[in-house]
């Protein structure tokens, strides 16, 4: 009986240095890894105007924001606007496609944009690329024009895809205001 105690009592020890070892919070291999949005340099462009120019995509409109009043360029209406980016210069070409964004409450719209190498604040310790972005309803024959703009901070690059983000965020995919482009 005596063998058997000490037999369990070893047992149980291991089990549980088993277990410890096991729970430790250090552990490198978490489901889920969060990537740290990244500053992008300057030369990093060229992949979104591909040295002379390049045309994308609106494909999606990302926004943790209740938009219901139609104020707001959402992933619809956006979804066949052209938007052509150049070495030459910062402002964007955008093709507006025949989907408006505004029809409910304007007579027509406007949106301009802007690429640029921009610091991440008012520091201007660190830069970054930018999309600088305006959305402009029009109303009363031309008279009346009511503007919105943001500056999108360069979020995700590839060669068929970047996503620009605005209002917070820390990690690649976690966006709370974001423009995503497509090839």
């Amino acid at each position: 009986m005596k063998n058997y105690n000490q037999i369990f009592k070893i047992l149980l020890g291991f089990c549980l240095s088993l277990i410890l070892v096991n729970c430790d919070s250090d552990d490198d291999s978490d489901a889920i890894k969060k990537t740290t949005i990244p500053l992008f340099e300057e030369a990093k462009m060229a992949i979104i105007h591909g040295n002379s120019e390049k045309s994308w995509r609106l494909t999606e409109v990302i926004s943790i924001f209740d938009h219901a009043t139609d104020t707001h360029i959402n992933s619809l209406c956006g979804a066949d606007d052209v938007y052509t980016f150049s070495a030459s210069s910062d402002e964007v070409a955008i093709n507006l496609g025949e989907q408006r964004c505004f029809e409910s409450i304007s007579e027509s719209e406007r949106f301009e944009a802007r690429l640029l190498f921009w610091p991440t604040d008012w520091s201007d310790a660190e830069y970054t690329i930018t999309l600088h972005f305006e959305e402009c309803r029009i109303k009363d024959n031309a008279t009346y024009t009511i503007c919105s703009g943001a500056y999108y901070k360069l979020a995700e690059l590839s060669e068929e895809r970047m996503v620009f983000h605005t209002a917070g965020g820390e990690f690649v995919g976690e966006y709370n205001e974001a423009l995503v482009f497509e090839r």
